[in-house]
């Protein structure tokens, strides 16, 4: 914990083995935490500096999930998780982890290595990055169905690295390796942070690319703020 105005550290917590990201509730403030190494979420109640409780992400004698870049719908109800040992994503209650659905991702394919989530503001879908299997999944946010998985990688050639028109849409737009995939605020795009050196929109009426843009390679990190005078930024570091 840091104080966002000076700088200066709080505190260090003790969370649990290998956390990977932090989300806060939008109804409480209450921080939660994947916890890639122990596989759940752990939970610090608003105003303290103490982990209260850890939600499981999977049931007794299920394979472990290993949650990564997990995000929690606009209303505080429903927590996502990418799921990287398990090929799936994992939708729990926020209120009591209950396991709402487990879909799997980079249709079933193995190895897809699930690692990170966006969500329509409405919750009416859910965006998957599969990072190695070149892969955005569209799901059900109310049903948990996998409903479309976008190829980020029909333009790439991997044998000699160049970029052409393979899919014969009119643009070329490539997303090698994709990581963070916050959909904006406005639920119009998906800006994907592609660790290959990309960073890919997706309008999220059609579920389709519409462009790439160049970025550095080891795009990783993606998220909206407030653009002065209306509207938003994406920022990747």
């Amino acid at each position: 914990m840091i104080n966002r105005e000076n700088g200066k550290l709080i505190k260090n917590i003790k969370v649990g083995y290998s956390p990977s990201h932090v989300v806060t509730l939008p109804t409480t403030d209450d921080i939660t935490i994947a916890i890639n190494g122990e596989n759940g979420i752990s939970v610090i109640p608003v105003g303290t500096t103490r982990v209260t409780k850890m939600m499981p992400t999977q049931a007794h004698g299920h394979i472990s999930a290993n949650p990564h870049g997990h995000w929690i719908s606009a209303d505080g109800s429903k927590i996502v998780t990418p799921n990287i040992n398990t090929n799936d994503i994992g939708i729990y209650n926020a209120a009591d982890g209950d396991i709402q659905a487990r879909t799997p991702t980079g249709q079933n394919a193995p190895g897809a290595h699930p690692i990170a989530i966006g969500m329509m503001p409405d919750s009416s879908k859910i965006y998957a990055a599969n990072l190695l299997h070149h892969t955005l999944s569209v799901v059900n946010g109310n049903t948990g169905a996998l409903m479309k998985t976008i190829n980020l990688i029909a333009d790439y050639n991997p044998i000699n690295g160049s970029f052409a028109d393979n899919d014969g849409n009119g643009k070329i737009a490539v997303g090698v390796l994709p990581i963070q995939s916050p959909v904006s605020p406005d639920g119009k795009a998906v800006v994907i942070a592609s660790t290959g050196g990309q960073i890919v929109i997706v309008d999220t009426a059609t579920d389709t690319i519409v462009k790439s843009l160049d970025c550095d390679p080891g795009c990783h990190g993606a998220n909206f703020g407030a653009k002065q005078g209306g509207g938003y930024y994406a920022y990747v570091t």
